[in-house]
Formats: C-alpha cells, sequence, structure tokens
C-alpha cells in the first residue's frame, strides 16, 4: 500500500494493489473474491469500512483466546477421536459387503 497524498477531514488517498484490497476485505487473494458475493467491478466506488472489518477480526481473534473456546476444541477432538473407529469400521463393513 503507498500513500499518495492527505485530503481534507483526515483522509489520505492511498493506491493499493488488488491482493492487497483482496486481504483488506477479508479473503486470502485477489481471485477469491467471490467467497464474500463481489467483483471487481461491483467495488469499484465503493466505500469499504476498513475499520469495521478491523474491528470485527480482532474479536474473531479474542473469541478463539478465551476459556469456552478451548473447551469446545477439547471437546470436538475428542468427539472425533470417538467417532474414527466406527469410520473406520464401516470402511470395514462396506469392503466386505461389496467383496472386497
Amino acid at each position: 500500500m503507498k500513500v499518495i497524498a492527505e485530503i481534507k477531514d483526515d483522509r489520505v488517498l492511498v493506491e493499493v494493489s488488488k491482493e492487497e484490497l483482496a486481504n483488506i476485505l477479508g479473503v486470502y487473494g485477489k481471485h477469491n473474491l467471490s467467497d464474500i458475493n463481489e467483483s471487481w467491478a461491483s467495488i469499484m466506488n465503493k466505500e469499504v469500512a476498513v475499520s469495521d472489518i478491523y474491528i470485527n477480526n480482532n474479536r474473531i481473534n479474542d473469541a478463539q483466546h478465551t476459556p469456552e473456546y478451548a473447551t469446545a476444541r477439547t471437546k470436538l477432538k475428542e468427539l472425533l477421536e470417538a467417532l474414527t473407529p466406527i469410520e473406520e469400521l464401516i470402511i470395514k463393513l462396506n469392503n466386505i459387503k461389496d467383496g472386497d
């Protein structure tokens, strides 16, 4: 990103690459805009609420560092570990049924 000029009312004019703008919009790259139902044509002359995106990302990040999140991750991991043998059994039974 390159700051081009300072404009009135505490505003600046910036130049950003499409890749950087896609990241600001919350996607991994310029080819992933469809992930947020946008296209380059649809965002032209559109105001991007960067502060709102930044605040939302911080809230998500903060939520991921709570005891509740850690507990949920642990329980989901335990559930996955409990289901894995069942999945393996189903695969084995399907193979027997199919004559493998």
